[in-house]
């Protein structure tokens, strides 16, 4: 966590969420409901989904950073997914 807050600045979800619904395009509103979708991850798999998607490490990097196995790292990256896909598939619904 501690690699995160270094490297990125915090952004509430809330400023993205707020703007005129009229000038959202159909992206922006799916980028939107996939950062709502991280925000309610569990924080390892939460941790995981950002330095893999969001900074662009590879799970190697991962591994060293938060200092687990690298199957560690893949199976809760694996869980996180699988969370991801029925929470969207939801809010399609």
């Amino acid at each position: 966590m501690d690699y995160i807050n270094k490297r990125s600045r915090v952004v509430s979800f809330e400023e993205n969420v707020s703007c005129d619904t009229s000038i959202v395009s159909q992206d922006d509103e799916q980028i939107i409901d996939l950062k709502v979708a991280v925000d309610k991850l569990k924080g390892e798999y939460k941790t995981i989904v950002i330095l893999k998607y969001f900074q662009d490490l590879t799970l190697v990097e991962i591994a060293k950073i938060l200092q687990c196995p690298l199957g560690t790292v893949k199976t809760r990256l694996h869980k996180a997914l699988g969370v991801l896909r029925l929470d969207l598939k939801e809010e399609l619904l």
